[in-house]
């Protein structure tokens, strides 16, 4: 218990200290690499978010899904991972492979579907180099580069929401 509560601290600590990228003036908007974060509570999502990914061209082999203190629920879904606080050490850092690897792919987009601000979603939310971070207005909005505003989480209207704003990006891009 106190292990957990110096894990959360650093955690946080290094949330606060991490630096939003700026997205890259030559960024296309095109996802074909997609990682998607999310906690336990939003396991029924996944499939629906990955068909709503897939109909706008994104391979099923390269969308990444990492779960929070979900193990149990994902172990026999087929790119899906999970993680607990007992995966980071005291000092904040993560010991388990999966999530270092989650947080080192340069993901086209990042996908952080989720509406409270838990430590170690926010974590990895900060800890990856994704190319362009999505995620919703409620949590801490300086991990992201944008955010969608949603009081309760919809699969279908998130991405419909997502589709239309980045087709709103590409035009004031060009």
């Amino acid at each position: 218990m106190v292990f957990n509560f110096i894990k959360k601290k650093a955690l946080k600590k290094i949330v606060e200290s991490v630096k939003l990228s700026a997205l890259s003036t030559d960024y296309t908007f095109e996802f074909r690499t997609v990682g998607i974060v999310l906690e336990k509570s939003e396991v029924g999502a996944i499939e629906k978010l990955v068909q709503q990914l897939q109909k706008i061209g994104v391979e099923r082999h390269k969308i990444h899904v990492l779960v929070y203190d979900a193990e149990t629920l994902v172990k026999d879904m087929s790119g899906v991972h999970s993680y607990k606080m007992s995966d980071f050490d005291q000092t904040g850092n993560s010991i388990k492979q999966e999530v270092k690897s989650f947080v080192e792919q340069p993901f086209d987009l990042l996908i952080s579907y989720y509406t409270q601000d838990v430590a170690p979603l926010l974590w990895v939310t900060a800890k990856s180099v994704a190319k362009f971070k999505v995620g919703v207005s409620t949590v801490l909005n300086k991990v992201n580069h944008f955010s969608l505003d949603f009081a309760v989480l919809n699969a279908e209207d998130y991405m419909r929401n997502l589709n239309r704003y980045v087709e709103i990006l590409k035009t004031k891009n060009n």
